[in-house]
């Protein structure tokens, strides 16, 4: 059993996008930690045909080698899906969706938020099923919330999504996290969406990996010698110049 899992994070690692594709004009960087060998968490960035970036940020139910195999399976769909003839979000979201409604138990779906960067403009199309609304940091030091436009992915065999659409200025960050981060447990307090936002602002103004890096140091700082109690994984897309 011990060495069946040891092979199965393996392959999970090597499923996961080691560097993220060169985007001119922007700094991208993704972190994960897992609190088990195997876990359901996942992110994925893809070029697409047309030059637009592609983020996929997920967190499927459950924990385990069940949960793996799911992240397996809905990464596998959505990567078949990004190199058509035209990627269209709210689209995917549904076949996906489907897919794993009509394959998987009716406890078993995922939250995800996935969105496409224009390059040039700045301008991120994006939809949230379900998924902790990520952070888009203004060079200011405000922050906008990207809420939910959906439900989890199958979860429900009739729900329908919304795409929206938020402007990326010079300066600014998007921050994309699971819930490993907000739920990192000490005795029965958890690290929270406050300090969390307190602690992105404090550092917006570094490059990504030293974002992530400085609120990983928080989060261990806050948990002390506590087990994780979930998943972490953080992906930082940080605009800096004019492409």
């Amino acid at each position: 059993m011990d060495e069946e899992l040891r092979q199965a994070a393996m392959i999970q690692r090597d499923l996961l996008v080691k560097t993220a594709p060169v985007l001119s004009g922007y700094q991208i960087h993704a972190f994960q930690e897992q609190s088990h060998e195997v876990g359901g968490d996942f992110y994925d960035f893809a070029l697409l045909p047309d030059g637009r970036f592609l983020l996929l940020v997920g967190d499927v139910s459950g924990k385990g080698m069940g949960a793996a195999l799911l992240m397996s399976n809905i990464m596998a769909s959505y990567r078949i899906l990004y190199y058509g003839a035209s990627f269209d979000l709210c689209q995917a979201i549904k076949l996906v969706s489907m897919q794993l409604w009509n394959h998987s138990a009716l406890e078993q779906y995922a939250t995800l938020f996935i969105c496409l960067i224009d390059g040039p403009g700045g301008l991120i199309h994006y939809v949230n099923a379900g998924h902790n609304p990520p952070l888009l940091v203004r060079q200011s030091g405000a922050i906008e919330r990207l809420e939910s436009t959906g439900t989890p992915i199958g979860m429900f065999d009739w729900a329908d999504w919304t795409e929206e659409t938020k402007q990326l200025d010079i300066g600014d960050v998007l921050f994309v996290f699971t819930d490993g981060v907000t739920e990192a447990m000490k005795e029965d307090r958890q690290y929270s969406d406050c300090r969390m936002e307190q602690m992105i602002v404090s550092v917006r103004n570094q490059p990504p990996k030293v974002i992530i890096d400085k609120l990983m140091e928080d989060i261990d700082s806050f948990v002390e010698n506590e087990p994780r109690s979930d998943d972490i994984t953080m992906v930082v897309i940080k605009r800096e110049s004019a492409c």
